[in-house]
C-alpha cells in the first residue's frame, strides 16, 4: 500500500496544493482497498512506476479473485436462510403436557372413551340411554375441551412457529400445490400427534353419530359400517348409503 500511495502522489504536480495531495491520498487508498493489490513487501521489486494497462490489469485481476468469494457468500446466504427455515419445522421440542405424562393420559382415557360409545352404539343400539349418551351436550363439550387442550399443547410445542414458513414454502412453490413433505416433520411432536388424534376421533363419532341416527329412523343394519367409521369414517359412511340403497331397493321388491 506504501508503494501505491507513493507512486500516486509522484503522478499528481509538484505545485497541488496540501488539499489536492490529500485528496490524492484517499483516492489511493481507496483503490488499493478495492482492488486488492499486493502488499508492500510483495512489490520491492516492481519498477517504480506501473503504466496504465498494467494498471487495469492488476485490477481486473483483484475483482476476479472477489467474484468466487461474492457468489460463495451467497450461497452460504441462502444455505442458511434454508436451514433457519427447516430448523423452524424440526426443532420441536416437547411441551410439559408430555413430560408430565399427561398426553399419553389424554390419549387412553378419550380413546377408551370413544370405544364405549361405540360398544353402545353397536350392542345397545334401541335403549333410550344410548342415543341420549351419544346426543348429549356433556360428551360432545369434554370432546370440544379435548381437542382445546391439545390444540394449546400444540401451540407450544412448536405449531405456531412451524406454521409460517410452512405457508411461505407453499405459497413460494411455482406449482402452487401443498407438499406433503413439509407437513411430515409436525408428527415428530408427541402434542401435535395427539391433537391430530383427537380431531380424527371427533370427525369420525360425528360420522358414527349420524349414520346410528339414519339406521335407526329406517331400521337398516348399520354394525359394519360404525365399525368402519371407528377407523375410517368416510369409507364407514360410504359403507352405510351403500347399505341403505341396497336395503330399500329390496323392500320395494
Amino acid at each position: 500500500m506504501i508503494y501505491v500511495i507513493e507512486v500516486t502522489l509522484q503522478q499528481a504536480p509538484m505545485h497541488a496544493s496540501s488539499l489536492c495531495r490529500g485528496s490524492c491520498l484517499q483516492r489511493a487508498s481507496s483503490t488499493y482497498q478495492n482492488c486488492q493489490l499486493p502488499t508492500a513487501r510483495s512489490v520491492r521489486g516492481m519498477p517504480h512506476r506501473i503504466s496504465q494497462t498494467q494498471w487495469n490489469l492488476m485490477a481486473k485481476a483483484g475483482a476476479a479473485s472477489r467474484a468466487p468469494d461474492s457468489v460463495n457468500s451467497s450461497q452460504n446466504e441462502q444455505a442458511n436462510v434454508s436451514r433457519c427455515s427447516s430448523q423452524r419445522i424440526a426443532s420441536i421440542h416437547p411441551a410439559p403436557i408430555v413430560k408430565n405424562g399427561l398426553a399419553n393420559t389424554v390419549f387412553s382415557a378419550v380413546t377408551v372413551l370413544m370405544i364405549l360409545v361405540y360398544t353402545l352404539m353397536l350392542f345397545a343400539a334401541r335403549l333410550q340411554m344410548t342415543r341420549r349418551i351419544i346426543n348429549s351436550p356433556l360428551l360432545l363439550g369434554a370432546l370440544a375441551s379435548t381437542f382445546a387442550l391439545c390444540t394449546v399443547a400444540a401451540c407450544r410445542d412448536g405449531l405456531l412457529s412451524a406454521l409460517p414458513s410452512i405457508i411461505y414454502k407453499w405459497c413460494s412453490s411455482p406449482s402452487w400445490v401443498p407438499d406433503f413433505a413439509l407437513l411430515a416433520p409436525l408428527f415428530n411432536s408427541p402434542c401435535i400427534t395427539l391433537m391430530v388424534w383427537v380431531h380424527l376421533l371427533m370427525l369420525d363419532f360425528f360420522v358414527a353419530r349420524a349414520v346410528f341416527t339414519d339406521a335407526t329412523i329406517h331400521s337398516i343394519p348399520a354394525a359394519h359400517s360404525l365399525v368402519l367409521c371407528f377407523f375410517v369414517g368416510p369409507i364407514g359412511l360410504l359403507c352405510h348409503a351403500v347399505t341403505r340403497a341396497l336395503v330399500i331397493y329390496l323392500r320395494q321388491r
